[in-house]
Order: structure tokens, then sequence, then C-alpha cells
């Protein structure tokens, strides 16, 4: 039996493999091209620094700790080559400075060590490519952005590390190379800047995206041979974190995608994991990725940051130098706007020695006029006076262009629908020369042409809008609203006539104020007819053209073909005199008529679609341009209905379905019950459940005409009243209250009683007081009969018992560790037996010292007696002793009664050093390691031992104290 030794000893056991197998900072994977089939791969493994925690692969001591990775064919799931294969020994190893350095700045214990890996592999040729992974446990704990693994809540995920390899027949690639690591620490509320770009030796192009960072493996298996993208999955974000909110904060972190440039302002302390990907381009097409998987950690850095804002694009996180936000085109005062931090006082060198004692400033958020046009460099001193006295200091430095009278202009003018727009380019620079035009035409159109032409195709105002920017990265914009004026709209393309018929045609045209028609005419049949109208009479069947020419008042002009028809001789939908419809079925009926005007039948309806379920006469009248169309028809209409009645039942009763299925026409009938899977055809049904689950009953009805009709009900069959009574013994002369236990079934809910003893009625109670005084046997029975009126019974044959004679047991009893006591308190009138700890047996073998209580329940009282069970069964190891020679006390020994074997005793300085190990427990230790007197201090021991109770092994751990 697993003792709390042993439950102490595993939780021990689990802390020292974590914290062997936590530490993983980050890490990534580079790979060369070397010729043929040929590739170097790189690996980069990235941990905190610690003392007793190695690299995978530094075999020193560890020949078992190897450093694995995987090789699969594009996206396979199967290792290309064997574990052997994919196994190799660290290179080096290197400890990382921290990119931010500052005099002001106190030291905290971050500390990054980097690992390095290389092997040379051969990889056969192929048309998908290869994917390289790298799969550990575990990352730091207490990482604030991604939750730890299901089922645990404090051991984080692992991480996975991959790139893609193109094939070499496509591509003979070698993988971007990231410029530099990450801080190792970065400071709260303050900007950070930093350049993860990467370089490409074959110069691609390179784009840069924060992803999600990869799951590995656990601790149940830190690392393993077995290295695979199945699944590979995501780290979960906690709460409010996500791809847009890595690190909190505002703003958020993010990285530029062309240039790898990375910003944020983080506002809680902690650890963050964060990963990039790099995706690799050759001729606009993706190649390859890599992603590296880092951690940053944000913590109080108590320094001063000089901050100013910047054109996106232009900074230079290694000097800190870069372009104002704002260019000055139009003023030679310029606004400076301080983004600095965690700072007490400033000051400003505007860079523009020609303004004298106005050249510096100690503002917060100074302005400058500028005596000159030019670029100039600002420099900002962000300053911060400490508890302790001393000053801090920190600085930036910002271009500001400063080009006056740049002004953005250009001309359009109004026009017509389909007509062109010409757009004339005033812009001028007095100190550079216009290079770039933005247009934007309103109807989201746009061009970068310097005198465009651009066409509407509606009818409204637009809002015409430019961005100029010349050579001195001046941009400044305009906007100058154009109309185009009004599309007329016309009606009529189609105009039908009926034969011999004369109409006058009309000019159906219209526009919308404030614009309107100047003129129209027509030309028809070669003819020219000014004005709006002109009078025709359509004499054959035939298709004539016509054109209509519109100009509206702003000169716009617009024509229209129009042509005239004779309408077609209607034909008529064909209708039946009557129709008749079955099973319950709907007549659908359809007269629709491209050439018809209206529809109307005689009950008011005008619909071309109509669906009929109800039998009659039915009229419609069709009205064609040209004359009417009336029909009429008769619907017969078939009725079929299927239902029977019953009444619930108890479950032993027969149940009497009786059919009142009813039809419209005298026609035989069929009919079909299904009750589960057995099947009646009769026309009434008689039947008995055999249990109260609820059945379907379905009843189908069919007539000679194929239909058929089906109906389902649900019949209750209610349950019988369940009896049972549990007396079973009774004291002689004693009262006894007889309970019995009844299921009166779902719904029923009530019932009457009826007790019987030798079958004389003795009570009509739902309990029966009753007294024994013989010897004699008696028969007791209860009738019950629920509110359903279902009726069940149940009777018991009782005589009375003697008075018991418990058997009494000593107060204590001693054991030794091997052995076992049996204990015996079986008692031929006993009715039951309780344990305290929830035996409930009147025999049972006890070897585990306690104090047992117990219970034995008779039909006429309760007896309860105790006894105490010794047993000298520990093991044990002295808490210090004393190694000086002078034999008393100078080894140190594992000891107990409960040890059958020992298996090992191990002992441990505080570094982790094995210092002695034996499984002889006579042998002790002498306080030595390798001829060596150990000091005096803190040592720590574990055991392992099959014990003498049951055979199984029992484990254990706890500390000591060396004394010389």
């Amino acid at each position: 039996m697993c003792g709390i030794n042993c439950i102490l000893f595993s939780t021990f056991t689990l802390i020292i493999f974590h914290a062997q197998a936590s530490h993983i900072v980050g890490g990534e994977i580079q790979y060369n091209y070397l010729g043929g089939t040929k590739y170097r791969l790189t690996f980069l493994i990235y941990r905190d620094c610690s003392s007793t925690t190695r690299f995978d692969g530094d075999y020193i001591n560890n020949p078992d700790n190897k450093f694995y990775f995987g090789i699969f064919q594009g996206t396979e799931t199967i290792n290309t080559f064997p574990a052997e294969f994919r196994s190799i020994s660290l290179k080096s190893k290197r400890t990382l400075n921290s990119v931010i350095v500052h005099s002001c700045l106190q030291p905290n214990n971050s500390c990054v060590e980097e690992g390095v890996y290389e092997t040379e592999i051969d990889l056969p040729r192929n048309d998908i490519g290869y994917t390289i992974i790298h799969q550990r446990c575990c990352r730091n704990d207490a990482i604030l952005n991604i939750k730890p693994i299901e089922g645990d809540d404090n051991t984080m995920p692992g991480f996975t590390i991959k790139c893609f390899i193109p094939p070499i027949v496509a591509y003979a690639n070698n993988s971007p190379v990231f410029k530099k690591f990450p801080p190792i620490f970065i400071c709260r509320d303050q900007s950070f800047y930093f350049d993860h770009g990467a370089t490409d030796s074959d110069g691609d192009s390179l784009r840069y995206f924060l992803t999600t960072p990869l799951d590995g493996l656990t601790a149940m298996e830190p690392l393993s041979s077995n290295q695979s993208l199945v699944p590979v999955k995501g780290v979960r974000w906690q709460s409010s974190y996500s791809l847009s909110n890595v690190l909190g904060g505002n703003p958020a972190l993010s990285i530029d995608s062309n240039t790898g440039f990375m910003s944020c302002r983080p506002n809680i302390n902690g650890r963050f994991v964060v990963s990039v990907i790099v995706v690799e381009y050759r001729n606009g097409l993706p190649i390859d990725t890599l992603n590296r998987d880092f951690q940053f950690n944000v913590v109080n850095c108590d320094i001063p940051k000089a901050d100013m804002p910047f054109l996106p694009g232009t900074m230079d996180p290694n000097t800190g130098m870069a372009a104002y936000m704002y260019n000055f085109c139009d003023t030679f005062l310029v606004k400076f706007k301080n983004t600095s931090s965690n700072s007490t006082h400033y000051r400003w060198d505007f860079g523009d020695p020609a303004s004298g004692l106005l050249n510096t400033s100690k503002e917060i958020e100074p302005s400058h006029t500028y005596s000159d046009t030019g670029v100039f460099l600002v420099r900002l001193w962000a300053y911060k006076v400490r508890i302790t006295g001393d000053t801090c200091k920190d600085s930036t430095s910002r271009y500001v262009r400063v080009f006056p009278k740049f002004r953005v202009l250009f001309t359009g003018h109004n026009a017509c629908p389909d007509s062109p727009v010409s757009f004339t380019d005033l812009t001028t620079s007095y100190y550079g020369v216009t290079q770039k035009w933005q247009w934007n035409f309103g109807d989201g159109q746009s061009s970068t042409q310097q005198y465009p032409k651009h066409v509407y195709l509606k009818s409204g105002n637009y809002k015409v809008s430019l961005i100029a920017t010349d050579s001195k990265y001046c941009v400044d914009d305009t906007n100058f609203q154009i109309t185009i004026f009004q599309r007329p709209m016309i009606k009529d393309s189609i105009i039908w006539f009926c034969l011999g018929e004369e109409k006058t045609i009309q000019a159906n045209v219209y526009i919308d104020y404030p614009d309107s028609i100047y003129s129209s005419k027509w030309i028809a049949f070669n003819n020219e007819v000014n004005g709006s109208k002109f009078t025709y009479r359509m004499i054959r069947d035939t298709l004539l053209n016509v054109k209509l020419f519109i100009v509206t008042d702003k000169g716009c002009q617009f024509e229209k073909k129009v042509q005239l028809k004779t309408y077609p001789k209607p034909i008529p939908p064909l209708l039946l005199d009557s129709y008749f419809v079955k099973c319950n079925e709907t007549l659908l009926c359809g007269i629709g008529d491209p050439y018809a005007i209206k529809y109307k039948w005689h009950d008011g309806v005008r619909d071309s679609v109509r669906y009929l379920n109800e039998r009659g006469w039915y009229k419609v009248t069709i009205t064609y341009p040209c004359e009417e169309h009336i029909d009429s028809f008769r619907i017969y209409l078939n009725y079929l209905r299927s239902d029977f009645l019953y009444e619930d039942k108890c479950i032993n009763d027969t149940y009497h379905f009786i059919n009142t299925c009813q039809t419209w026409l005298t026609t035989p009938l069929k009919y079909k019950w299904e009750i589960g899977t057995e099947i009646y055809t009769s026309f009434h049904l008689s039947y008995k459940f055999k249990d109260t689950k609820t059945y379907p009953v379905k009843l189908i009805v069919f007539d000679s005409f194929g239909c058929s009709d089906t109906v389902v009900k649900m019949p209750q069959a209610y349950p019988l009243p369940e009896i049972r009574l549990p007396f079973e013994k009774f004291c002689k002369g004693v009262s006894n209250l007889l309970k019995p236990v009844i299921n009166y079934k779902t719904p029923a809910r009530s019932a009457s009683y009826l007790w019987t003893l030798n079958d004389s009625i003795v009570g009509k109670d739902s309990t029966l007081l009753y007294t024994l005084t013989g010897d004699e046997t008696k028969k007791i029975s209860l009738i019950v009969r629920n509110d359903n009126g279902c009726i069940d019974s149940s009777s018991k044959w009782v005589r009375a018992h003697s008075k018991p004679n418990p058997i009494k047991l000593k107060d204590s009893y001693f054991i030794r560790c091997a052995d076992s006591f049996l204990v015996d308190i079986s008692d031929s009138l006993a009715v039951n037996y309780i344990w305290r700890d929830n035996y409930l047996g009147s025999k049972r073998m006890i070897n585990f010292p306690e104090n047992f209580f117990y219970t034995i329940q008779y039909p006429c009282e309760v007896y309860k007696d105790s006894f105490k069970l010794h047993n000298s069964c520990t093991i044990d190891v002295p808490r210090a002793f004393t190694p000086n020679g002078d034999g008393n006390n100078d080894r140190l020994y594992i000891r107990g009664y409960a040890i059958k074997e020992l298996i090992s005793f191990k002992i441990y300085n505080r570094q982790g050093t094995l210092l002695y190990f034996s499984n002889n427990q006579e042998e002790g230790w002498d306080g030595y390691y390798k001829g060596e007197a150990q000091n005096s201090e803190t040592y720590f021991y574990t055991y392992e031992a099959k014990i003498h109770a049951n055979g199984t092994r029992a484990s254990g751990e706890g500390h000591f104290l060396l004394l010389r």
C-alpha cells in the first residue's frame, strides 16, 4: 500500500523533472544549400541561463539526452529518415548580451543562452520540398499571454519551430537569416523599437508577419525522437490576448510586413511568447517559410525614454533616428510633439544655429520658427531625477523638413455622362519639383497621371481630390467638385398595337430638376418628325423601328431606339371540363399568358395561378390587349381521414381501439394497424400491452384510388403499483409499525390500502401497528389500489425472535508489521453489520493500526462496540548524523520494520549531485563522496522499498543535517 511518503516522493520527482524540462525561451531553424542535394541545417535554441540544466545533446554525464529534429517530404506525416540520423550533439553555446544598455539601468536576472546545432544532410530530389521541425518541452512557467496545457493549470505548453525547404528542381535556395536576436527584456510603459528584419543571400524579397506560437511536447515526454507534424497546433491565447494584441499596451505589438520593423508600448510586467514568420518570395511567388519563436520579458526599468513621433518606415532602431512625423510645407513654424516617458524635464536642440538663442528650449512640447528652409536634425534629451538624487538621461533625434510654399491646385469641368473630363494639374513647389500625383475621381476610380482624363458613367456631383508630393517630401492635397449632368429617362422601348389600331406615339421621357428637356424629335420610316409625338396606324403584322432624339438644356444629346409591334393572336390555356382531386391533394391551376392583361375568377380572385382544393364550379375570364377569353370547369374532390378512439387502461387490461375512419366516396377501404413491429389488418383492434412503455399506435387507411391517410396516437398503459414488505424479523411482545415501500409509478399519485392477517382484514391505512406475542408464524398481506384503478398485492410470513447475545471483543490487540488480524463478529440473529469506515461484513482481515468502531443491527436492538489495533510498521531516516569518527552516529542508516527488501537509498547535495546509492539496508552512508568528506549542511534523500504489509512498493523522500 502506497502511503503518504510515496505521494511526497512522486511530487519531489516531478519538481526535479519539471525543472530539467523548463527554461525554453525560443528558437529558429536556418539552412544553407551546399550543392547537389546537400544542405547544412542550423538549429538555434534559446533558454534561460541555468547552472543545473544542460542543453539537449550536451552529452557530459547525460548520454541519453539527445537533440532530435524531424524531416518530412512536403506536409507528409512520416519522418523521411530514421531517428539515429535525426539526432545531433551540441556544437557550441554562448550567453547573449542585453540589447538595452543604460548607465542608470539596475541589473536584473534576465539571462539567455544560445545553443547551436549543425548537421549536413542529403535530401533526395522531389517536387514537393521538405519540412524541418524541432519539438521540445517546456516553456517557462507563468507566461501571461498563453494558456497552460489543458488539464494542468501550472504547466505551459511545449514549443515547435519549423521551416520549409523548396524543391531543388525549382529553387536552389538558402534560408533568410535574422539580423539579431530580440532584447532579453523590454521596459514597461516605454516605446520599444526593434529591427526584426533578415537578410537573404539569394536576393529574394522577404515579408514578415506575427503568427501564433506552436505547441510542442509535454512534461510527460519532454524530448522525443518521434518528431511529428500531427498534430502541430497553435498555443491557446489567454483571454484579452491575440495576434492583434500579443503583449497588451497601446500601441500593441506590430511588425512591418516589408521591413520587419517591430514596435510596441507594453503596460504589464511579465513573460510573453511571440512568434514571427518570414515568407521568402522569388519572382513574385512564395517559395519558403521559417518561424522564430522567442520570449519577451517586460520589466520596470525606471529609466527615462526620449521619444518623438516619426514617419512609418523611417526609423533606424539601432540609432533611434527617423524622419519626424510631419513635414512643414506651408509654414516655417514647427510645433513639436513629445511622446517621451518616465521623465521629469527635457531639453531640445532644433538644429537651427542661425536662430541664435531660440535654437534650444526646455519646454515639454515647444514650437520653433525656422530661419530658412531645409532638413534639420532635431535632438531631444529626456531627464529623470531619481530618489537617490542622481539624474539619468536619454536622447533621440528626428529629421524635420521645412519647405514652405508648396500648393496643390487643379482644374476640371462639368460634363455629360459618357463624355471624358480633362483634369489639369496646377501644383507649384517653390523649393522642389512635383513628382507624384494621386487622383481620386469620387466614383471609386483613381489615377497617378499628371493630366488624366476620366469618363463618368452616372450623373451626379463628384468630389475629385488630388494628393501631390514633391522632391522635398512635401505632401498636400486639395479637392474640387464637378457635376455630371443628368441622363433623361426614356420609359418605352416597345410600343404595342392591335392590328388596324391607330395610336399617337408620345415621347415618354423625363429628367429630374433642375435639368430639363430642351428639344426632342422622332425619325420614323425615313421621315424626321420634330416634336414629342406622332400618329401611326398599324395595318399589318410586322415589327417597325423608330428613333427618338433628346437634347437637354445642358447640351447633352441622347438617342433611344423604339420598336412598334403588333400583339400576337392569343392562344388561351386549354382547360378540361372537370378535374378529380384525390388523396387530399391540391390542384395547381396555372393559366398565365405573357400577353394577358388581367385575370378574373368568379369568386373575385385576380391571379393567374391558383391552388384549388374545394369541389365545385370555377369560371375565369382572361383579358388580352385585343380580346377576352372565358372558360369554366368543375372539381370533384376525394376525402380520406384516418382516426380511432380508445381509453387508457392498466397494464394487465385489454385495450379496445375503435376505428372511426371517414371517406366521402363509397369505395372499399383497407386498414393497417402498427404497434412496434406487430401489424394487424382488422377493422377494430383489441390489444394487451406487455409493459408500461409508451408505444405509438399507428392506423393507416387505404382506398381504391391508392390514397392513404395515417394517424398515430400514444396510449398510456398505466403501471401497477409495486409493493415491497421489508419487515423480516419481529421481537416478541414488541409493537412493530409495519411500513411498506410502495412505488406508485408515474403518473399515479395516491392509493387505497387493505391489510390482512391470515386472510382477515386488520387495517386500511398505509401503515399497520401490530404485536406478535407467541412463537407462531403468521401471514401478513397488503393490497394497494392507485388513483388509476390499478391493483397490486404482496404477502410475507413473519414470526417473533428471541433477544440476541452479541460477541464482545477485547479493548485492544497488537500485531507486528508483517502480520494480519482476523476479526469475526458473526451472529445468526443479526440483520446487518456496519463499520465506521463503511465496511459491511462480519469478518475482516486487518493489518494496519487504527481504532475500529462497529455496529450490529438486530431486529429489536442495536449493539455498538470498538477496539484498538496496534502495529509496529514504520520506515525512518534520522534527521541528523555526525560522521566525526568517534564511533557514535558515524553512519546514516534507513530503518523500519516495514522494510521487506530495500530497492534503493539515494542521497543528493543541494546542487542535485548524487553522492550515495545503496540497496543494502545495513551499509549506511559515511559522509564521504569520492574520498572527500562532505561539508556540514543540509542533504536530501529518496528511498524505494518493498514492504511487509502486502509486498507492494513504497517510496519517500526527506532531508537531514550533516554535522561535523
